[in-house]
This record gives C-alpha cells, sequence and structure tokens, in this order.
C-alpha cells in the first residue's frame, strides 16, 4: 500500500489530516496469516522434519516418524505416572475417591485468628 501511495491524506473536517495507511481488511490479514503458517510449516531440520511434526512429537501429542505412538515420546514425568498407574493407563476408570485430592485435610484448626498457619 506504502509503494502504491494510498496515504490517507484527505484533509479532516476540522483542517487535519492522519497520513497513515488505510485498513486494508479482513481478508488481507488472513492471507497474511495463510502465507506466514506456510513458510513456518516449510522449516525443516537437517532430517527433513518440519519443526511443527517435530514439536508435536516432542510433546507427545503425535505420532512418531514411523507412525507410531510410544510412551518413550512423552516427557519424563508423564512416563512416570504411566510406570505408576498402568492400570489407569490402560482405560480402567479412576475411583472418585482416589489420588491427592482425598488425601487434603481441611487445615482450619491450625491456622491462627490472622490466617498464619501454627
Amino acid at each position: 500500500m506504502f509503494r502504491a501511495n494510498k496515504w490517507q491524506d484527505k484533509v479532516r473536517s476540522d483542517g487535519s489530516w492522519s497520513g497513515k495507511l488505510p485498513n486494508p481488511g479482513k481478508k488481507y490479514f488472513l492471507k497474511l496469516a495463510a502465507q506466514s503458517v506456510r513458510a513456518v510449516n516449510a522449516q525443516r531440520d537437517e532430517k527433513g522434519i518440519n519443526f511443527a511434526r517435530k514439536a508435536m512429537i516432542r510433546c507427545g501429542l503425535a505420532k512418531d516418524i514411523d507412525g507410531h505412538w510410544h510412551v518413550s515420546q512423552l516427557s519424563k514425568e508423564l512416563q512416570m505416572i504411566v510406570q505408576k498407574y498402568p492400570e489407569h493407563f490402560a482405560g480402567t476408570p479412576v475411583p472418585d475417591s482416589a489420588g491427592p485430592a482425598s488425601e487434603i485435610r481441611d487445615i482450619s484448626s491450625d491456622v491462627d485468628a490472622r490466617g498464619i498457619l501454627l
């Protein structure tokens, strides 16, 4: 737009003018976003994998290069949870009373009038 000299240089009723570029509209920004996404998705590592797919694989959100999903794709913390609760990972429902929430106790009696833990 600036190359085409499309400045908003019409004089306003108060005698001033902005000199800014006009708003190109929603269609322009949607095209710009699509071009940007295509450019990012075209970026590849040394093995030819695009970075979006590689990030999904590392987060455990996608299948690996061979088209299979493995527990080893998860973070170490999530792998430990899977090892600790294999039956639930396999699909057994978790009872409502299970887990850390059932171990929480009321500590209101352990707090003084100012809210400080005794």
